[in-house]
């Protein structure tokens, strides 16, 4: 048996090969640790793959990668494939942008998108608070000019 997302096969009591086992799955962790992809763009394996290089495979694969476009695969003596899940977001670095997995495609992520998804980890209060005060004095000020100009009481 093998978890959802990252297909790591879990151990079991007397499990033949456990260390084999294991080993896939720190790679498959180390990989999705960071998610970061070399390309997007090739429909095949590159001749000389790095230890630890992760790529999505392109429509139309041939050799190694034949039938199994759209998915991620990285290179650990081998190429090992995970089925992208819906939501999954990656960085691909040859296109310094993000895409996420749409259920049935990856689609680029635009950069405003990602910077508001990342608000929340890259402001701190008092940050926050001081927009907040900023927009309270604009609001006075906008206040007073409509009573100088007898617009409101």
């Amino acid at each position: 048996m093998a978890s959802p997302k990252l297909a790591i096969t879990y151990l079991v009591e007397g499990q033949v090969n456990a260390e084999t086992i294991a080993n896939d799955a720190w790679n498959r962790l180390e990989t999705f640790a960071s998610l970061a992809i070399v390309d997007r763009d090739l429909t095949a394996p590159p001749g000389s793959p790095v230890t630890g290089s992760a790529y999505i495979i392109a429509a139309s694969p041939t050799g190694a990668w034949a039938g199994q476009a759209a998915k991620i695969t990285f290179y650990f003596n081998g190429w090992i494939f995970i089925t992208p899940a819906e939501g999954m977001r990656i960085w691909v670095n040859d296109e310094n942008k993000f895409f996420i997995y749409d259920g049935s495609a990856w689609v680029v992520q635009p950069r405003e998108a990602a910077a508001v998804a990342n608000l929340g980890s890259n402001i701190s209060a008092t940050y926050v608070e001081a927009e907040v005060q900023a927009i309270v004095d604009k609001l006075d000020a906008l206040l007073t000019s409509l009573r100088a100009a007898d617009v409101i009481a």
